[in-house]
């Protein structure tokens, strides 16, 4: 007899998953999950690197804080007049 793999946990996980995606798209919300998605994915891309001085935790902080300053330095270039 052949497993299934899909219990109910999964199921119900590409449930909300469905349900989320319709939600986003209807409430116009795709750019800012693209954006919370960049920025999870630079902090897991460059935490190894800083890891190497400082501990995990205080590794991910200065790697959000480098990210908001530059968020924060590309607008101020582009709406100076």
């Amino acid at each position: 007899m052949i497993k299934s793999t899909y219990t109910i946990p999964v199921i119900s996980s590409y449930i909300l998953a469905l349900i989320t995606g319709i939600v986003v798209l209807k409430a116009g919300l795709l750019l800012a999950l693209f954006s919370g998605l960049l920025v999870y994915s630079l902090v897991h891309l460059l935490a190894p690197l800083i890891e190497k001085n400082l501990n995990t935790v205080r590794a991910r902080i200065f790697i959000l804080i480098l990210r908001f300053n530059g968020i924060n330095f590309g607008c101020d270039c582009l709406y100076q007049k």
